[in-house]
């Protein structure tokens, strides 16, 4: 595909004034099917809605609009100050609620940093890493906005071969090393995400506006297809080997991102629906918060259950992990503000 430039009417979804209310959607969600799926464990739920392909998505779009109204150091900055002090506050209650390990030999203190800079995901003991395996996905997002101005030059330059990288390296990168381990996880979710993430760069740019129909099609079909199958020969949790379940996974991601970011629906009806704007509103102002925390509401039910030795189905969790999960929000949502030098807030309220 070769790059022409674009005419200001021709812009990506993300160069409208205000909020997008789409993406806005989109992203409330994802979370809401990240938190369903931890607490219930349904399979089939991340192949319904791709929510973290959805989630590094947005966030690609968003970092390339900001990369081209501002320097790129400043963006950065900008981006980590607004990341970092809400896992800052989740990291001070892990480490003093002692689920947290710092790992073993004379070096163990020095695995504290990776709370302060999380390039690299801190070492957890067994039973609390329900509370810190959610962080790879912060780690994730931190490479790839310390990544991005680089990512974003490539890509302008060179759009197919930017956007195909990362799932024709991942392959090799995914069955060689373990992706869940805290040394390699962030090349492998990089690589893993990374079309995702490009793709985002597309919308904001106007590529996948101008993308054909039926080329759209044809390529979401092959992706989607074996990325099926895949998922469907080497099912998560019953293979030896999650690197083909993860390719399966990103492939699957990639393509159905594709398809919700070329689409750009009509919002207005949001405007009459004044619960769904102020909730899609509390959710996109607190996402990082309501991300880090819902697996701790998970493990602090699932420990409740254990030690009255109450059986129920997960899916009667859920109410128990949406209301800790809320009440998290409350207590530490308002760092969230303060990072975006806003004044704090226990909840925003929608425009």
């Amino acid at each position: 595909m070769q790059r022409t430039a674009l005419r200001p009417d021709e812009a990506g979804l993300s160069r409208r004034r205000g909020r997008n209310r789409y993406f806005d959607l989109l992203r409330a969600a994802a979370l809401l099917r990240v938190i369903v799926y931890h607490t219930v464990g349904w399979p089939w739920l991340h192949l319904l809605v791709p929510a973290m392909g959805v989630m590094f998505a947005l966030a690609g779009c968003l970092m390339a609009d900001s990369l081209e109204r501002r320097p790129p150091v400043r963006v950065v900055v900008s981006r980590m100050r607004r990341l970092l002090p809400p896992v800052w506050a989740f990291g001070i209650v892990a480490i003093a609620m002692g689920w947290v390990a710092v790992g073993v030999g004379r070096r163990e203190w020095f695995h504290l940093l990776f709370w302060l800079l999380p390039l690299r995901d801190p070492e957890s003991h067994a039973v609390g890493f329900g509370y810190v395996d959610i962080l790879w996905y912060v780690r994730t997002y931190l490479w790839f906005v310390i990544l991005s101005p680089v990512l974003l030059i490539a890509f302008r330059k060179a759009p197919v071969v930017t956007l195909a990288a990362p799932l024709a390296l991942l392959p090799a990168a995914a069955l060689t090393s373990p992706f869940t381990s805290a040394r390699h996880g962030a090349v492998i979710d990089i690589l893993g995400f990374g079309t995702c993430w490009a793709l985002g760069f597309a919308a904001h740019d106007g590529y996948l506006a101008r993308l054909p129909v039926l080329v759209c099609g044809a390529v979401v079909a092959t992706l989607s297809a074996v990325g099926l199958a895949l998922e469907i020969a080497y099912p998560f949790g019953r293979s030896g080997s999650t690197g083909p379940v993860f390719v399966g996974y990103a492939l699957w991601s990639a393509a159905w991102v594709l398809v919700l970011m070329r689409w750009n629906p009509d919002m207005s009806w949001m405007t009459k629906c004044g619960w769904l704007r102020s909730a899609v509103t509390v959710v996109n102002a607190r996402a990082v918060t309501i991300y880090i925390w819902h697996d701790a509401a998970i493990a602090v039910i699932a420990v409740f259950l254990h030690t009255a030795r109450v059986h129920v189905s997960h899916v009667v969790e859920l109410p128990a992990v949406l209301l800790l999960t809320g009440l998290a929000v409350l207590a530490f949502g308002w760092v969230e503000d303060l990072a975006a030098r806003r004044r704090p807030k226990l909840l925003p309220r929608a425009a």
